[in-house]
């Protein structure tokens, strides 16, 4: 019995010693990202796995193999533990344990061979077995990631960036040249997916990309060194870990959303990898934008970066690509590399725009329309730079037509015959059309066009737009097609009702109101226009309507308060008063008229309203001299 224990151990302890002798790589500090990743600098990079190739680790995958090193002196320990257990053992054998436990120690350096550099290169490629990496699909506890035609991993040695390997698919495997530089003991090589973006490259070893596009995939950020140090040309492989983590988003469920590209500011969307030294910074750019793909249903994914914790935000700070969606960023928690966040951050968006009728939504230019004139008859069109600013008679008449804005280099404003004026009261169809110039300022209607502007090149937006017909576009146009609104959009428009919140000492409570409001905003006043999703809830005391007693100076709102209110889609038509020939009436003082396009028999329709009325009516005109605002619209269904 002792003889046969003593041939166990000794046999045991020989196979050890064989297997110890095998080339192994030792355990390598990679002291690479170094910025808040707690990241494990002491990795053993031999992995215990009947896989050979290069793998992306799912995104919150654990991060611990076991490696083949480790797994070696675990054995030879445990063959010692047997020895101790049996007394009566050789003591030759114990030395060949200690011999086999030497071997792992010592074989862990590998011999590093010669190469011969073919033009300056040599290939090297990684083997794969997976798929789509477009498919960074969530599961139950992490999000598996996987590899498509033509990804590219950058390859990094000695301090330098020496080429990059593109992924086929067909032969599942990544290859490429890489430059040929001198061997470094012990070095292996460093892989990086910048998730298939385009980098900028500075400094010569830095790296930068933006995460910013993730419409058509989801740009994962991984890096891992080879399991092999670097021998020239051959096979390498690795398992790249995640420097990204994946973020579920749920939207309010509508199908204009759903369908829409998903904007989210605030975030860190760029990293910036240095090969000198293998580290990397994350950074934000373009307001940390990042956009998401469009969806089936109220859920979005997106790949997001290590970052500190985010307060909640401001309306606007998310929106569709396409602008009729907006809300507020909520509180966003601290995120950390490599980190499935699958709870479901939620994300309310209100729409932004305005029903015309029943099946036409709008939205209202940023401002009401300007021309600047020049002596010879030409001049500039352009939208005002905010939604309250007026020129009235200039901004230092002193007279109670005193506009709020100063327009450099112009001293006459409106109330003037002369050609180098800047306006933005104009008499109908005054858009430059078929000498029907905007310096017009005529008191008899028959100078002017005597039929409807809709649809026409007398309607300033259809004929100044960016396809419209005259050379001079409005400047600030965005190359969106403009017109007036009808007469039967503007009753429309104001007589919208919806249930908002009306008393903020009771923040329940609510009320059937009309979504329009006279009100003072950055010390102009004029008539406020809620857009259809407003409930009320960011001011509780507001007083909607024709309510009683309701005046200008009812509602006040400072520049901070408007800000915010314009992004939720807010309309600000200030009273810009009303210009008859060349002067301005004290009748009209108090005054906001707007031009709609359509005629009523030989007057013009508009809006119309004052410090204690309003007048709406579908035939509602004007005669066709008098100079009045225009306020044009671009449809947003």
């Amino acid at each position: 019995m002792k003889m046969f224990f003593s041939l166990k151990a000794l046999v045991l302890s020989f196979v050890l010693a064989i297997i110890c002798t095998l080339p192994m790589r030792a355990q390598k500090s990679d002291d690479f990202f170094r910025v808040g990743d707690e990241f494990s600098g002491n990795r053993d990079i031999i992995y215990w796995t009947a896989v050979n190739g290069i793998t992306n680790n799912g995104i919150g995958q654990s991060e611990a193999p076991v490696g083949s090193g480790l797994l070696i002196l675990t054995a030879v320990g445990a063959g010692y533990a047997i020895s101790r257990r049996k007394r009566n053992f050789k003591k030759g054998t114990t030395l060949l344990m200690a011999f086999a436990l030497l071997m792992g120690m010592t074989q862990c350096k590998k011999n590093v061979e010669t190469i011969t550099p073919v033009s300056n290169s040599v290939h090297i490629t990684l083997n794969v077995d997976d798929g789509s990496r477009i498919n960074v699909t969530p599961g139950l506890d992490y999000a598996t990631v996987t590899f498509e035609e033509g990804d590219v991993i950058y390859v990094g040695y000695n301090n330098a960036c020496i080429g990059s390997l593109a992924y086929d698919a067909g032969q599942e495997k990544f290859g490429g040249n890489v430059a040929f530089v001198p061997q470094v003991d012990d070095e292996p090589l460093y892989f990086y997916f910048l998730g298939n973006k385009t980098p900028t490259i500075t400094e010569t070893t830095k790296y930068t990309v933006d995460i910013i596009d993730q419409t058509s995939k989801y740009p994962v950020i991984s890096y891992n060194h080879s399991n092999e140090v670097y021998k020239g040309a051959g096979e390498y492989t690795a398992t790249l870990f995640n420097y990204c983590s994946i973020m579920k988003f749920v939207t309010n469920d509508v199908a204009d959303i759903n369908s829409q590209v998903l904007c989210i500011t605030g975030m860190n969307n760029t990293v910036t990898v240095d090969f000198n030294g293998n580290t990397i910074e994350y950074g934000s750019i373009d307001n940390g934008l990042i956009k998401m793909p469009t969806s089936g249903s109220n859920v979005r994914w997106a790949i997001v970066l290590p970052q500190t914790e985010l307060p909640e935000s401001t309306m606007g700070s998310i929106y569709t690509i396409n602008g009729y969606f907006k809300g507020a960023r909520p509180a966003i928690d601290a995120i950390v590399r490599n980190t499935y966040l699958n709870d479901g951050k939620a994300l309310t968006l209100s729409d932004t725009r305005i029903s015309v009728s029943a099946t036409t939504k709008v939205f209202f230019a940023p401002g009401n329309l300007q021309y600047l004139g020049n002596a010879d008859g030409t001049g500039t069109w352009r939208f005002a730079e905010h939604q309250y600013d007026f020129m009235g008679d200039g901004p230092s008449s002193g007279t109670n037509y005193q506009g709020n804005v100063t327009v450099l280099e112009f001293t006459k404003y409106n109330a003037s015959a002369d050609k180098d004026v800047a306006r933005d009261l104009f008499g109908w169809g005054a858009s430059g059309y078929n000498s029907k110039d905007p310096y017009m300022t005529s008191a008899s209607s028959s100078s002017y066009y005597s039929g409807s502007l809709t649809d026409t090149d007398y309607d300033w937006g259809v004929y100044h737009c960016e396809s419209g017909h005259s050379p001079d576009k409005i400047t600030n146009g965005e190359g969106y097609s403009w017109r007036l609104f009808t007469t039967d959009e503007k009753y429309y428009a104001i007589s919208r009702e919806r249930s908002v919140y009306i008393n903020p000492d009771i923040p329940a409570q609510t009320a059937t109101k009309k979504l329009f409001a006279r009100a003072t905003v950055v010390g102009v006043q004029g008539l406020l226009l809620f857009p259809d999703s407003w409930d009320g809830s960011f001011d509780r005391s507001i007083k909607y309507g024709n309510e009683s007693g309701v005046t200008y100076s009812t509602n006040n709102f400072d520049t901070e308060q408007w800000n915010i209110m314009e992004k939720y889609g807010c309309v600000f038509l200030p009273a810009a008063h009303v210009r008859s020939g060349t002067s301005m009436s004290e009748s009209y003082v108090d005054q906001g008229r707007y031009w709609a396009g359509t005629i009523n028999g030989s007057r013009g329709c508009v809006l119309t309203f004052a410090n204690n009325s309003i007048n709406y009516s579908k035939t509602t005109d004007n005669v066709r001299y008098l100079g009045n605002s225009v306020r044009l619209v671009r449809d947003a269904n």
